[in-house]
């Protein structure tokens, strides 16, 4: 998903000291059907910054982080839902166990404190649809 394959979590944070490539970005916001604008917003990154990193061709350290944090929960619900559309489209809708936000809008880009519960929902969501087909 991020275009980069690592042996280990100190390979990981090897990669992400360097910096991701720019085009991991857009490799994920195309996984998550998400615009260049949604992305960078998801990332919090201002579009100026964002225009800037394009050009540059390489995220700085605090990006790349941001970016393995945002594919880890891509991964995860990839887990729970075993197809990218599904995956995408449930982080993209509203969810009525997160009173109506979307579970995007519910992560934190610089902390994992929106995994334990973007993770629970979306087992929650698949037990739930299982049950009602």
């Amino acid at each position: 998903m991020l275009g980069a394959k690592a042996e280990s979590n100190l390979a990981w944070h090897r990669l992400i000291r360097r910096g991701f490539p720019f085009r991991t970005v857009g490799k994920m916001a195309e996984t998550l059907s998400l615009s260049d604008r949604s992305f960078a917003e998801l990332l919090g990154m201002s579009k100026s910054t964002f225009d800037r990193r394009r050009q540059e061709g390489r995220l700085d350290a605090d990006e790349s982080e941001r970016v393995y944090r945002a594919a880890r929960l891509v991964a995860e619900a990839l887990l729970v839902f075993e197809v990218v559309g599904k995956a995408a489209k449930w982080f993209g809708e509203p969810n009525r166990a997160l009173d109506r936000h979307r579970p995007l809008a519910c992560w934190r880009p610089k902390s994992d404190q929106g995994k334990s519960k973007i993770s629970s929902v979306g087992y929650c969501t698949v037990a739930t649809a299982s049950a009602s087909s």
